[in-house]
């Protein structure tokens, strides 16, 4: 940035708890961790639809910290259109089994 070369500088990765993906307590490491105003902007990818709200803390802290959050799939990967986190099709009484439950819908 100082140099010109870049304007911004964002982080961003899978965050929600899913065997295969990451947490969203790795982006609020790479925030804590960083001097403040490193960090223009992180991507919250799987954290924060209506199936999961793992993201909660970390846009919090992002929002402390003036870090900018673009949130990345917002349909559970396809869940809550007809698919499933890993992209197969299912049907529609098995997103609404999972819209039922009670943690599915929490805000924590």
């Amino acid at each position: 940035r100082d140099e010109g070369a870049i304007s911004q500088l964002g982080l961003g990765m899978n965050c929600n708890r899913m065997p295969h993906q990451g947490v969203p307590e790795e982006i609020e490491r790479l925030v804590k961790g960083a001097p403040q105003g490193t960090f223009d902007s992180a991507l919250l990818a799987g954290g924060w639809n209506l199936l999961s709200q793992d993201g909660l803390a970390t846009l919090q802290l992002c929002a402390r910290c003036g870090v900018a959050v673009h949130v990345a799939g917002v349909f559970a990967s396809g869940l809550l259109l007809g698919g499933d986190m890993r992209h197969r099709v299912c049907g529609m009484a098995q997103v609404t089994a999972l819209l039922e439950t009670p943690q599915a819908c929490s805000s924590a």
